[in-house]
């Protein structure tokens, strides 16, 4: 089984591996996906970037993940889970980004036993609205 992460410091890593199996225009469009965890823009433009986790857990009180830009924090879901019975549950993030040639879009959460990577309910991408 391949991993689905890589440890970017103590309790951080970023998501990798990314089932690519309904993203064939990342390999001819204006965004190329590397198996390393990232997006990375070939054109300029205003871009929706877009993500959900679904998540299994009942033994952490906190639910998270978030989206990068350049390595730089740009959103963050945050979310508790109401108890053992009622411990699955999807977040999704979404927003609108001038992005340029050569940025970088990565999803990094902070507990790898909470997130379940089924491509039905765990996605990430990115596509061009407007070009620049």
């Amino acid at each position: 089984m391949q991993s689905h992460y890589v440890l970017l410091g103590r309790n951080n890593f970023r998501f990798i591996n990314w089932d690519k199996s309904h993203a064939r225009s990342h390999r001819a469009g204006s965004v190329r996906y590397y198996p390393t965890g990232y997006i990375v823009i070939k054109k300029p433009g205003y871009y929706f970037v877009y993500n959900q986790m679904f998540y299994a857990e009942s033994k952490t009180h906190e639910m998270t993940h978030f989206t990068f830009i350049n390595n730089h924090k740009v959103l963050e879901s945050v979310a508790s889970f109401v108890n053992a019975s009622n411990k699955y549950n999807t977040k999704f993030q979404a927003g609108v980004f001038r992005l340029t040639n050569g940025d970088s879009i990565s999803v990094s959460g902070v507990s790898k036993k909470k997130y379940r990577m089924k491509p039905e309910t765990t996605f990430f991408g990115a596509f061009l609205l407007f070009p620049n």
